[in-house]
């Protein structure tokens, strides 16, 4: 499960977090990712969001035409200090908003 609870530490942390997402109906998916501070999405290797940087939290999104079939998702997160915050979702054809799956990876 995607949680900031994987770190050890309070601040001056990054963590990344992985999974494969199985994709059922051909589309346009839209991906939100919400952090304070810094995050990244790559999906099957290509970076679709960079809201790196200090900053408070800030949702930005994504909208990506994918086929059907497993695509590797990877979530970089830092936290500097003061305010942690992560947040992932996606929806699509036949998926209402929810988190995506993802473990952390030490």
């Amino acid at each position: 499960d995607m949680s900031l609870k994987a770190s050890r530490r309070e601040n001056e942390y990054g963590l990344r977090f992985t999974g494969y997402l199985a994709i059922k109906t051909a589309g346009s998916y839209t991906f939100s990712l919400r952090s304070d501070d810094g995050s990244r999405l790559f999906i099957d290797g290509e970076m679709a969001i960079n809201n790196d940087g200090v900053h408070g939290g800030i949702t930005q999104t994504k909208a990506l035409e994918l086929k059907p079939g497993w695509h590797k998702v990877v979530v970089q997160y830092f936290q500097g200090s003061s305010g942690a915050e992560l947040g992932f979702t996606y929806e699509g054809p036949g998926v209402a908003v929810q988190p995506v799956p993802l473990w952390h990876e030490q």
